[in-house]
């Protein structure tokens, strides 16, 4: 995570971190924290402003969502049903994967640019056999489909390759197979 982190910031980019992933010791500095769900959110925001520097996301469900978010600090990106790529608005996909990769393209187009490419740590799919580096989310939460995850993959990739936007995934093991694969060491 530090290495990539650094690489980001030494090549003028930014870092999105998904849901728990604010806890890793090297990601507290990211640029922003995204997270769909406002019951993560009220479970994790007292522990989140303690030690997140970034900007905080989540997606508008609806008024209740829109009302929480302004109270409590967090930007707000309009969320819609289906999977690909919105150019104002995060389609679902049925993830918070999917929903990040979506955000990093609107928040790049927000700063006038389209990134030439967007790069995947943590994108593994079940592919480890694990669901979360950090375990569980807690009971009655879900924790992964990744079968299901996978294909929701398919249109934002062909969309974001489409607009000369090349994905790489720098995961090591990983079930998605929509993007080019590397190393961190090959960026």
């Amino acid at each position: 995570a530090e290495k990539a982190r650094q690489t980001a910031k030494s090549q003028g980019g930014r870092v999105v971190v998904i849901n728990d992933n604010y806890r890793h010791p090297r990601l507290t500095d990211a640029d922003y924290l995204y997270a769909c769900d406002q019951k993560w959110w009220k479970h994790h925001l007292s522990q989140i402003k303690e030690v997140f520097t970034g900007e905080l996301w989540m997606q508008a469900h609806n008024q209740d969502t829109r009302k929480y978010a302004q109270q409590n600090g967090i930007n707000v990106i309009e969320g819609r049903g289906g999977q690909g790529l919105g150019d104002e608005f995060v389609y679902h996909g049925s993830n918070s994967g999917h929903q990040a990769l979506n955000l990093a393209y609107v928040l790049s187009r927000r700063m006038g640019e389209i990134p030439k490419h967007i790069y995947l740590l943590g994108f593994d799919m079940g592919a480890t056999g694990q669901t979360h580096w950090f375990g569980l989310h807690p009971d009655g939460w879900v924790n992964g489909n990744y079968a299901g995850f996978k294909d929701q993959f398919d249109k934002i990739a062909a969309q974001l390759k489409a607009l000369g936007v090349e994905v790489i995934n720098l995961t090591r093991e990983t079930n998605l197979t929509q993007f080019k694969r590397a190393t961190i060491d090959d960026i």
